[in-house]
């Protein structure tokens, strides 16, 4: 009888904050100091556009999103590394990265919640997937998730706090705690 009950808490407990997160691999290896501190007004950037959809502000999430993706354009072009396989890394995560936000961009026009919340998530995914690649270790990321009814997987977002508030259910303003640290990822 205790096993069953403490089942059952476990698995409600895992419902209420999200499920761990595939942040795919950190490579400590592959940190640039240089890397590390362009990332920075990348990560601002995402978290202005959290911002925007948490208050469903349409204005702030179009112009956030073209801001982040006319500044990873701009760093996608410079020569910030001499390795050729991290420069592939960086470039092909900051244009994923700006494929969703074309996603985001669209979502957002045509009023779709959904496809809004699920490209904001996808956004998150590449970011979290090129601060891995990249060895990113300037200020420690914390990954989090939260279920959702709409979305097998729930909804990922990143975060520079342990704790924070839901970004894609506006109505829910309990804090979270983070699933998951980045530079924990293996």
């Amino acid at each position: 009888m205790f096993l069953l009950c403490l089942s059952l808490f476990a698995c409600a407990e895992s419902v209420e904050n999200g499920g761990v997160v595939d942040a795919g691999q950190y490579i400590a290896n592959n940190n640039s100091a240089i890397l590390d501190h362009q990332c920075q007004p990348i990560i601002t950037q995402y978290q202005e556009l959290l911002k925007g959809l948490s208050s469903r502000d349409t204005a702030y999430i179009a112009n956030t999103s073209n801001l982040i993706i006319h500044l990873n354009d701009s760093l996608a072009s410079l020569k910030l590394v001499s390795d050729s396989n991290l420069k592939k890394i960086w470039v092909d995560g900051l244009v994923n990265m700006n494929a969703e936000l074309v996603g985001v961009l669209a979502a957002n026009t045509i009023g779709d919640d959904k496809e809004l919340n699920m490209s904001v998530h996808m956004t998150g995914i590449q970011l979290l997937s090129l601060l891995g690649q990249i060895g990113y270790k300037e200020h420690t990321i914390y990954v989090f998730n939260v279920t959702d009814s709409k979305s097998e997987d729930g909804y990922t977002w990143l975060g520079l706090q342990k704790i924070t508030k839901d970004p894609f259910h506006s109505n829910n303003r309990k804090e979270m705690s983070a699933v998951q640290v980045l530079q924990e990822a293996k």
